[in-house]
C-alpha cells in the first residue's frame, strides 16, 4: 500500500513538473502574439471601415435626379443616398434607381458616410 501511494505521489509530482512549464510557455506565446498584433501599424492612406447597416421596408419615394430613396420601415422613414456605384437588382435583373416605384418592397444595404446612409445595394423583392 505504501509503495502504491509513493508511486502515485511521484507520478503526480512528475505531471505537475511538466504541466506548469507548458502553461507558462503557452501563456508567453499568447502574450507575444498579442504584442505583435498591438505593434502592427495601420496601413497609411487606408480609411477605417465604414459602419454598415440595413433598411428593410417599402419604397415611399424615389428622386432619381437627387439620387435619393426613402424607405418606410417599422421604425419610420429612412432617407438613403444612391450613387452610380449602387447595385439595384430584382432577382438577377439589374435595375436603375428610376425603375423603383413607391410600394416596392426593398432591402437596402448601406454605409454611413459623413452622417448619411449611402446605399451599396438595393434589392427589390419579387
Amino acid at each position: 500500500m505504501h509503495i502504491a501511494r509513493a508511486m502515485a505521489g511521484a507520478l503526480l509530482g512528475t505531471a505537475l513538473a511538466f504541466a506548469a512549464p507548458s502553461q507558462v510557455l503557452a501563456a508567453s506565446h499568447q502574450a507575444t502574439g498579442q504584442e505583435k498584433k498591438a505593434e502592427k501599424p495601420e496601413k497609411a492612406g487606408k480609411p477605417a471601415a465604414a459602419a454598415t447597416g440595413r433598411h428593410v421596408g417599402t419604397v415611399k419615394a424615389v428622386d432619381s435626379a437627387a439620387g435619393t430613396l426613402t424607405v418606410t420601415e417599422k421604425e419610420g422613414d429612412a432617407a438613403v443616398s444612391v450613387s452610380d456605384k449602387t447595385a439595384v437588382k430584382k432577382g438577377k435583373e439589374s435595375l436603375k434607381l428610376s425603375d423603383l416605384k413607391p410600394g416596392d418592397e426593398v432591402t437596402v444595404v448601406y454605409v454611413k458616410q459623413d452622417g448619411k446612409d449611402v446605399a451599396r445595394s438595393v434589392t427589390v423583392k419579387p
